[in-house]
């Protein structure tokens, strides 16, 4: 495709619209080729070509990621019809972008975003403080940001993404019982030191992963994120399962019953094919029996005496 222009061009966020050939690219540009388009725009894999979604959105895409097949949560240093936002929402359907939450204490930009549930109601942020440039951790719930903080100081989040547990922990108001948070980056967890990624329960920080720079040098390295196919599965509980082996028999079960119900099915059928046909079983006295045994002296005698008179008459 044609490329991104206009000033310093910045890529934040790529996002695959659920159900379609389109790609969502948001960030900091003007134009795609020669078509403007400020800020977001789409690619359409199928037609090969750039469109524009919409106006009434400026400034800087960070983040985003889809609450539906038609609405696109987008973050990062926004201005919406002339509002100053951190979070807005975009419907493919209108074509309209609205501002998301009106609670403006952030204390700066989103960097990284991550649903706190499957209904996309919570949302995790993080991103780093215009003031002093330390990163910062909240929950936004009920139009309002719930701030953590649990992080040392040279932390820089990359990514966040809520995973379910195999497990229950002590539940807080922040995380119920079967959730942790993943934060991945460069994280400086007070008690332990610098981790790639963490898990924060609620309450405190956890190592999670540790890596280092190919080179060796430099301090340890960092992670983007967590990539995978449907994010909203990671979501949702494992739940209790059945053993295989119980698996297979009620697979067997069913099986055997549904071959005995065919059978029984197909017999009714035949029967009433042949009732419909006229037929009607043979009778039979069960007493005195409708069959006679013949000795066969008298019937080849029979078929003789037949052959004779049939010679005479010649």
């Amino acid at each position: 495709p044609p490329a991104l222009a206009g000033g310093a061009v910045l890529v934040g966020a790529i996002a695959t619209q659920p159900q379609t050939s389109t790609v969502y690219v948001g960030g900091n540009f003007q134009t795609a080729g020669s078509l403007p388009c400020e800020t977001l725009c789409y690619y359409d894999t199928s037609a090969k070509q750039w469109n524009t979604p919409g106006s009434g959105l400026s400034g800087t895409i960070n983040t985003m990621t889809w609450t539906s097949a038609t609405d696109l949560m987008i973050a990062g240093n926004l201005t919406v019809s002339g509002n100053h936002t951190t979070m807005a929402t975009y419907n493919t359907k209108t074509q309209a972008f609205a501002q998301y939450t009106s609670d403006t204490t952030l204390p700066g930009t989103i960097s990284s975003l991550s649903p706190a549930d499957s209904s996309y109601t919570t949302w995790w942020a993080a991103g780093l403080s215009t003031a002093d440039n330390t990163a910062y951790l909240a929950r936004h719930a009920n139009n309002a940001w719930t701030f953590v903080d649990i992080l040392g100081p040279g932390t820089f989040i990359r990514g966040l993404q809520i995973l379910s547990t195999t497990a229950n922990h002590a539940s807080s108001d922040l995380l119920p019982a079967d959730r942790v948070l993943l934060l991945s980056g460069n994280i400086n967890i007070p008690s332990f030191g610098n981790a790639s990624a963490a898990l924060f329960n609620g309450t405190a920080l956890t190592p999670f992963l540790l890596t280092t720079k190919t080179s060796g040098s430099g301090g340890g390295g960092s992670i983007a994120g967590l990539f995978v196919s449907n994010p909203s599965a990671l979501m949702s509980g494992g739940g209790s399962h059945l053993a295989l082996g119980l698996v297979v028999l009620i697979g067997l079960g069913i099986s055997l019953f549904l071959i005995f119900l065919l059978v029984v099915i197909g017999i009714l059928i035949e029967r009433r094919r042949r009732k419909r046909e006229g037929y009607v079983p043979m009778s039979m006295d069960r007493g005195k029996g409708n069959l006679e045994r013949v000795p066969p002296q008298e019937l080849f005698e029979g078929l003789h005496e037949k052959e004779g008179s049939g010679m005479q008459k010649l």
